[in-house]
Formats: C-alpha cells, structure tokens, sequence
C-alpha cells in the first residue's frame, strides 16, 4: 500500500479495537497547535508568575504565606505541566500512527458487525463508556475480536472500554482487518 494510501486511511479511522480512539487527521495542525498552546501557556504562566512576586515584593517585602506558594505554583502548573500532558498525548499518538502503518500495509476493508459488551454508565449519558465485540467474515472465516485498550482513567475497570464506540455499538460498521498482524481498525462513518 502506498505512503497516500496510508494517510487516506489513516484519517477515516475513528479508533482501533487495541488502543481505542484514535486521531489520524493531519499531523501538522496538531503540532502548530500545540507549539502556539505551548507558547500561550508559557507566556500567561510567567506573566502571572512576574505579576504575583512583583506584588508581593512591593506589597509585602517577599513571598509569604501558603497562599502565595500555591499561586506560584499554579502559575508553573500552566505554563509547563499543561503543555508537558499535551506533548505526551501527541507523542503516544505518534508511537501509536508508527504501528498502525504497520497494519495498514496489508488492511482489507471488510463490513462487520459490532455489539455492545458491556458499559460503564456515568451520571451523564454521554460520558458512558462501551466494550464492543466485532464481528466478521474474511477468507471463508468467522471472526470476533473485542475492545481491549485503555482508556485514561483513574481506575483499572476501564480495560477496553471507550466512549469512541457509543457511534458504532449494535449495528453495522466498516473495518479494516490485517491478517498479519490480526488487528481491526475502526472506519468512520461517510
């Protein structure tokens, strides 16, 4: 499959039964916006840093208080850790495009079927998380293959559950299947 093949496909995923929700759009706005989020944050974080310790030091003579320390951090907290979370997220979906790559190279789209394992309900209906099962014939075969990726959460009950799949639960889809590598890719809807 061709490196144009493979982007085209890569922006009709909506996730994989392995990692879940996946954002195959295009790379160079994602990284332009977050080098200009970086740079925002960097830049109100130290603003309001420079803004609270001029305060304080014509105010009070120095820094006091635990009031002081936690606005201090704060500040620090948006100006590194909201840019440093991003750039991991960005990171880990570039480690995750480099093995998808992988799969495409062999992927034939195939029409499946995918149920509703299990859910995990939230207060809000819309936060629900869902485990799916996808089901289809490649070769002469019968397959099943279900959810199985992590999804950010403080618990461990989360094991292959995803918000990504309330849109294609009980109903049929579009997939890619690799025999290779025995992995199925989600299509999104046209």
């Amino acid at each position: 499959m061709s490196q144009q093949q493979k982007e085209l496909d890569m922006k009709r995923i909506a996730g994989t039964l392995k990692y879940g929700w996946f954002d195959g759009g295009n790379r160079k706005i994602l990284i332009v916006a977050y080098i200009l989020f970086s740079l925002v944050c960097i830049g109100l974080g130290m603003g309001l840093l420079l803004s609270i310790v001029i305060q304080e030091l014509t105010k009070n003579g120095g820094v006091n208080g635990l009031g002081d320390i936690l606005s201090i951090l704060g500040c620090l907290f948006m100006a590194f850790a909201l840019p440093l979370v991003l750039g991991i997220l960005i990171f880990r979906n570039e480690k995750y495009r480099k093995e998808i790559n992988l799969w495409l190279s062999d992927a034939i789209e195939l029409d499946a079927y995918a149920r509703e394992i299990d859910v995990i309900k939230s207060p809000i209906p819309v936060n629900n998380i869902y485990k799916i099962r996808v089901e289809f014939n490649y070769d002469g075969n019968d397959y099943k293959y279900e959810s199985r990726g992590k999804q950010l959460s403080a618990t461990n009950d989360t094991y292959g559950f995803h918000n990504v799949w309330k849109d294609y639960i009980n109903r049929p889809i579009k997939i890619l299947y690799s025999p290779t590598y025995h992995e199925v890719i989600v299509l999104k809807d046209n």
